[in-house]
């Protein structure tokens, strides 16, 4: 059997490799389900707290799990029904209006071009303008034009993904579906990879990861909900032409890691400074004051509390998360760093050398005890079972999963 072991790993080692390249190839195509699988984070704990009330006998007939999904779509299609009802007629004229008035926004740019450019003719020096157009006139057509295809291939390969993207989107509630329903039984089969003295800790340390990356998205979410309000109530107070739908956009932006509120301000301060150049600086100071608000309040308390961290640690290793790795260290810095701390707390808890303590004790010192799953509980009891004992319960357990599986 130890022979097999290092065949086995270099097998999965592989295929791994194979399943992640041809993931990343296929990357536009699978925005949508990377986008599901953040909604299935979401909606997870409310399919679970439907399934644990479902009565007996529908839990008998394993009917729970999907009844238990049904009732939250319902639920969530009855509240984007109320939110239709509220701010989707709104939102919608207010977006036809803005498509109706692009040309004249676009005539109101040109003419701004135009009087910059007899400016720039009127008050430069004739000298310095030949400077200017010599350093210009030094580019080659290639060099001029090499960005203008770059950003026409990018165009190009946005619209696929975009068309790509809505045919998964029609598919998207089905694979919803069987994600929440079979969450339980993917998590076993990945779990059974591991060995069985393993599976009580990887366990473990799956459901503090689960537990962690649920509630920092659910918590911006949140931020991004409370920013766009912010952002809405300014602008129609400043009196912004189509202040819900660029509130809406910079609340869309605001999921956006970083680039977001930059992305956010640019449309709301275009239409604010074309309308009034007044409104538009009321607008830059709003977006400002908002940002500050956001960085130094709103997340460091929205985001500390969901995943248990000060507000100051959350500003502090989003700074050192940005320093050493880039975008991408500050993207997982406040959740990697409440994992750690998790994990870190749970495998010295587990290495306590005075006395034994199991992986559910220890998972509930940390205050996981309501995350504990049935089958960690089980992994707990068959690893402390003789060999003999642990191998005959295991066969037993395939021959139900089989049982289980053809059953139609």
């Amino acid at each position: 059997m130890q022979t097999l072991r290092k065949p086995r790993l270099i097998l999965s080692i592989v295929v791994f490799l194979i399943v992640f390249t041809m993931l990343w190839q296929a990357r536009a195509v699978l925005l949508p389900f990377a986008i599901a699988l953040v909604v299935g984070y979401v909606l997870s704990p409310l399919v679970n707290w439907f399934e644990a009330r479902m009565p007996r006998e529908i839990k008998g007939r394993k009917m729970a799990r999907g009844v238990a999904i049904i009732l939250v779509y319902i639920l969530v299609a009855i509240l984007l029904y109320l939110f239709g009802r509220a701010l989707l007629e709104p939102l919608i004229a207010q977006l036809v209006a803005f498509i109706n008035n692009l040309p004249a926004l676009f005539n109101q740019i040109i003419a701004l071009a135009t009087d910059a450019l007899e400016q720039y003719q009127r008050l430069l020096a004739p000298e310095w303008q030949n400077q200017i157009e010599q350093q210009i006139g030094s580019y080659d057509a290639t060099t001029l034009l090499t960005p203008i295809v770059t950003a026409l291939r990018t165009a190009l390969g946005a619209v696929t993904g975009v068309a790509a993207s809505l045919l998964g989107l029609i598919i998207l509630p089905f694979w919803l579906f069987f994600i929440l329903s079979d969450e339980s039984s993917v998590i076993r089969g990945l779990i059974k990879i591991v060995p069985h003295e393993w599976r009580p800790d990887v366990e473990a340390i799956r459901i503090i990861v689960d537990q962690v990356l649920g509630a920092y998205l659910r918590g911006q979410l949140a931020v991004a909900a409370i920013l766009g309000l912010l952002i809405t109530i300014g602008l129609t107070l400043i009196k912004v032409q189509y202040a819900l739908l660029l509130g809406v956009a910079a609340a869309l932006f605001a999921l956006v890691p970083f680039a977001g509120a930059f992305l956010g301000a640019v449309p709301a301060l275009l239409v604010s400074f074309l309308d009034d150049p007044q409104k538009g600086v009321l607008t830059l100071i709003l977006f400002i004051v908002v940002q500050q608000i956001d960085n130094i309040f709103i997340s460091p308390k929205v985001i500390g509390d969901a995943v248990a961290l000060h507000p100051a640690l959350i500003i502090l290793v989003l700074l050192i998360g940005g320093t050493l790795f880039g975008v991408p260290g500050a993207l997982i810095a406040v959740p990697g760093t409440a994992m750690l701390r998790d994990i870190v707390r749970y495998l010295y808890l587990r290495a306590d050398e005075n006395r034994e303590v199991l992986p559910t004790m220890a998972l509930a010192k940390i205050g996981y005890e309501s995350a504990i799953t049935r089958e960690m509980t089980r992994y707990e009891r068959q690893r402390q079972l003789p060999m003999g004992q642990r191998r005959r319960l295991q066969s037993v357990e395939r021959a139900e999963e089989k049982e289980t599986t053809l059953d139609p």
